[in-house]
């Protein structure tokens, strides 16, 4: 009975999905290969934005919903279309296995940069192989987690849902250095950040804490960051805990318009979304 529910509740999202809708034939198709795929353990080539080769295994969420759709988040996607320009230096925490990554350094080439942190060794071994695979020279990766200390932590890694792998301060896991965003930017020569995207499963607090100098001075104008509460109750954090220390330091909390393709204010009391936008005291919106 669960699995005839389990299989009503995917078919009733999968038909609701506006890529779906739009080509209902080429997903349906793409669908069945990916179970296919699945079954048999099949690593998947796939062309992502019609532009990058890259590499999906069964069993990833994000590779799942790549090859279903296009890309995973179409919504933010699109706001990396509208939003980053050439010259921009954009910073991605929490690059998994680099789509992101690559869609922010196509758009901010030939003079802008891309800086990408990925703890896990499994998915910084695609993120690496993906920027070298498409020859991207203005992404620099880095092996290492972002918190609110230089040392090591330890990182429990879910093989089947990277979404439920996270961080803790002791006991067994994979021991990982961790970094202060801020270190980095200034050992990078990173006087500005102009978009940081920040995607580490209830770990965002305490990246948040490592680059207070940064956010303090005003030094990233816009931030998008992940706020799912389940992942923050991990950490014994919560998504207005994470708000208030960025409005304390003068961030606004805004919404996209992608009619207009500008921010516009909100309030932090009216709730943050699962993907939330904050700019800088000094970014004009």
């Amino acid at each position: 009975m669960k699995r005839v529910s389990a299989f009503f509740n995917k078919l009733r999202w999968l038909i609701h999905n506006p890529a779906f809708q739009k080509n209902p034939l080429r997903v349906a198709w793409r669908v069945l290969i990916w179970e296919g795929a699945k079954l048999f353990r099949w690593e998947m080539p796939f062309v992502f934005d019609e532009t990058f080769a890259v590499r999906l295994q069964p069993g990833e969420g994000v590779s799942r919903l790549t090859f279903y759709f296009g890309n995973s988040e179409p919504d933010l996607f699109a706001f990396y279309d509208s939003f980053l320009q050439k010259a921009m230096v954009a910073v991605d925490v929490g690059a998994n296995i680099g789509l992101h990554t690559l869609f922010m350094a196509k758009l901010v080439a030939p003079v802008g940069q891309v800086l990408a942190f990925e703890p896990s060794p499994k998915n910084f071994s695609r993120l690496k192989e993906h920027v070298e695979k498409n020859h991207l020279e203005n992404v620099r990766i880095f092996p290492l987690a972002v918190g609110d200390r230089r040392g090591t932590g330890f990182f429990h890694e879910n093989l089947n849902d990277s979404s439920r792998s996270h961080f803790s301060d002791g006991g067994s896991g994979l021991a990982i250095e961790i970094v202060r965003l801020d270190d980095i930017c200034r050992s990078e020569g990173v006087r500005q950040i102009d978009f940081l995207k920040m995607d580490v499963e209830g770990f965002e607090m305490r990246a948040l804490e490592g680059a207070e100098p940064l956010f303090s001075a005003g030094s990233c104008d816009v931030l998008q960051i992940e706020l799912d509460p389940n992942n923050l109750a991990r950490q014994a954090s919560q998504q207005n805990k994470v708000a208030s220390w960025l409005v304390d330091r003068g961030y606004r909390f805004v919404v996209w318009d992608s009619a207009s393709r500008k921010f516009k204010p909100s309030r932090v009391e009216n709730g943050c979304s699962y993907n939330s936008f904050f700019v800088s005291p000094n970014f004009r919106i």
